[in-house]
């Protein structure tokens, strides 16, 4: 007797359908789980470093590459439940229902992970080239923004999901019609910084080989959110165009290019996380770890509180300045090098100019994104 469908045969294919989901979802934290781990250490290690004979505590909080790890995580796990629901949950689906919970805070966590993508892109264009010079402070202000759209978001899911167990038929349209405008609104807002990242990066000359794999993830990136909204939106509007019930056996075909789209944009941003390395994540080894590769922008949000140490030199990507000029600067962004002018070159790294001194914009801004990884 069929009991997800009206046919017995349609109930073993959303059966089938069903589990497979379950097991590709269960993937992506189980990959995702191990490179957040290192990145934490990485994160504990700038806690505290010893440089010379000076100690260096940084006030180190965690920026978007932190927060993207962690909504991969979070994401399929409640995905995951509300797959379970549907499976076994009375009813299957639809406002109110256990599914429907489960699927609305994994969508939030989903929309988190490209917000804070979005801030990452946000935070390189408005510190490195809007400007003719490095405006350090935009990072923040990035950051607190992202949190802003995080909170305004989250508000609003939390008021769906109260009012739709209170009134069920009158949160199904409140519902559709508010997610979809956050949506494109956001997504608008994501895709056009993206694009103009991507704009700015091939303006820049010597492009080398990692620099242009910075392009490619960045144009993948945007891409894949593109569509990944256009989907959702066509879905909509065919749907309702051929006038199907929500409880139509046709809503399992919806919900089959949903689940391939999250799959999808999962890999892109594992992918992009990584740097292109998925055969360590896939091997559950750390990826990103050298100092020269991870010498980049992806641990925002922190203001750097060590003024004493005024001879250190702060290194960003190419260029320098004192780690009083970047307090002063209550920069946003915590870069990875932290040396003396001596170790430096013992190091065999360049030296350079400080930032007063760049012989130009341009090269200022090549070498500041030279090794971005996002």
């Amino acid at each position: 007797m069929a009991t997800y469908t009206s046919s017995d045969v349609y109930d073993k294919l959303v059966l089938s359908y069903v589990w497979i989901r379950i097991i590709f979802l269960a993937f992506i934290p189980l990959f995702a789980v191990p490179q957040f781990i290192y990145l934490c250490k990485r994160l504990k290690r700038r806690r505290m470093r010893v440089v010379g004979t000076e100690r260096y505590v940084s006030s180190l909080k965690y920026g978007p590459k932190f927060i993207t790890y962690l909504t991969l995580i979070i994401f399929p796990l409640f995905r995951i439940a509300d797959q379970v629901c549907l499976l076994y949950a009375i009813p299957r689906s639809g406002v109110g229902s256990k599914a429907w919970i489960f699927a609305v805070v994994s969508t939030y966590f989903l929309v988190i992970g490209w917000i804070f993508i979005g801030c990452y892109w946000v935070q390189v264009i408005y510190t490195f080239f809007i400007s003719t010079s490095i405006i350090l402070k935009n990072s923040k202000r990035a950051w607190v923004t992202s949190w802003i759209f995080a909170a305004v978001f989250g508000a609003w899911m939390l008021f769906i999901l109260i009012y739709g167990i209170i009134r069920q038929s009158a949160a199904t349209s409140l519902y559709a019609y508010g997610f979809f405008s956050f949506l494109i609104i956001l997504g608008i807002i994501i895709v056009v910084h993206g694009l103009i990242l991507v704009r700015f990066l091939k303006k820049q000359e010597n492009h080398s080989i990692e620099y242009e794999n910075t392009i490619n993830k960045t144009l993948k990136l945007s891409i894949t959110l593109l569509v990944f909204i256009l989907v959702i939106i066509f879905r909509d509007i065919i749907w309702m165009a051929l006038g199907l019930s929500r409880t139509s056996d046709y809503r399992y075909i919806t919900y089959l290019i949903v689940g391939i789209c999250e799959i999808v944009q999962a890999v892109i941003v594992m992918t992009a996380l990584s740097n292109s390395q998925l055969w360590k994540v896939f091997t559950f080894q750390e990826t990103d770890n050298s100092m020269r590769s991870s010498n980049v922008v992806e641990d925002a949000g922190s203001v750097m509180d060590q003024p004493r140490i005024a001879n250190h030199v702060y290194h960003i990507k190419g260029l320098s300045t004192s780690v009083e000029e970047a307090t002063r600067a209550e920069t946003g962004v915590e870069f990875d090098t932290f040396m003396t002018r001596e170790e430096e070159s013992s190091s065999g790294l360049t030296d350079t100019a400080p930032l007063d001194n760049a012989s130009t914009p341009s090269t200022a801004h090549q070498d500041s994104t030279q090794q971005i990884i996002l």
